[in-house]
């Protein structure tokens, strides 16, 4: 497996060609070990009546927007228990979120390592988001549906689990860099958390969800206008 962590793992791609054997596997489990369905949908639906306004131009905030059913977010809190991801919590970024996506979503923060195996994957499922620092608990994203966008923050020189998810074949993968290195007072690298702007981000993730819900709905928003024509 190709983690990333050091230079070496970075100078040579593993996992080209291999999406499919990541997604064959994927399913296996859920079938096989936990008797779940391989192919459970993103849960989360936009009312078609209130498509233009919710696909409203970015930085008008949907708090008020009536939707079908909320879109599920995952904030995975405290990926790991080493370096800065013990103490990454996402705190304002769930704020921002919820202020701007109001409604129209479920913003769950959890801390994965304290739920069984089991209640992870049913957690993820049928998300349409997954928000994590890269490596650590990040590897239940696998079972996330078919078009689910997973975000991922990474630290500049640790592209961790890169390769991986750069070839996982069903999943919408974004980077974001969160650290940055500088030097201290002494002449020493030191590695120091960025400004994220959770605003921005919040505003990002709403870009995401209505896209992929624009493209999902084309046909089912088309008959639905020509009936109401009718």
């Amino acid at each position: 497996h190709w983690h990333g962590q050091s230079y070496s793992d970075r100078k040579n791609p593993y996992n080209i060609g291999k999406g499919g054997t990541f997604r064959r596997f994927r399913n296996w489990i859920l079938k096989h070990s936990l008797n779940m369905s391989p192919n459970t949908e993103r849960r989360g639906r936009i009312d078609p009546e209130t498509m233009d306004r919710v696909t409203a131009p970015l930085g008008q905030t949907s708090t008020d927007q009536s939707t079908g059913i909320p879109f599920k977010i995952i904030v995975s809190q405290s990926s790991s228990t080493k370096g800065s991801r013990s103490n990454l919590t996402f705190t304002e970024h769930i704020t921002a979120l919820r202020e701007t996506l109001g409604s129209a979503v479920e913003v769950l923060p959890v801390q994965l390592p304290e739920l069984s195996l089991r209640d992870q994957i049913e957690l993820v499922v049928d998300a349409t988001v997954y928000i994590s620092a890269a490596g650590g608990s990040t590897a239940t994203a696998m079972f996330l549906p078919k078009g689910a966008h997973l975000i991922l923050f990474y630290h500049p020189v640790q592209y961790l689990d890169y390769d991986f998810w750069n070839n996982f074949p069903h999943l919408n993968v974004h980077w974001i860099g969160l650290w940055k290195e500088t030097k201290n007072n002494n002449g020493a690298t030191v590695t120091k958390m960025k400004h994220s702007h959770p605003q921005h981000f919040a505003e990002f993730v709403m870009q995401l969800i209505m896209e992929s819900e624009v493209q999902r709905e084309p046909l089912e928003i088309a008959i639905n206008s020509v009936q109401k024509e009718d």
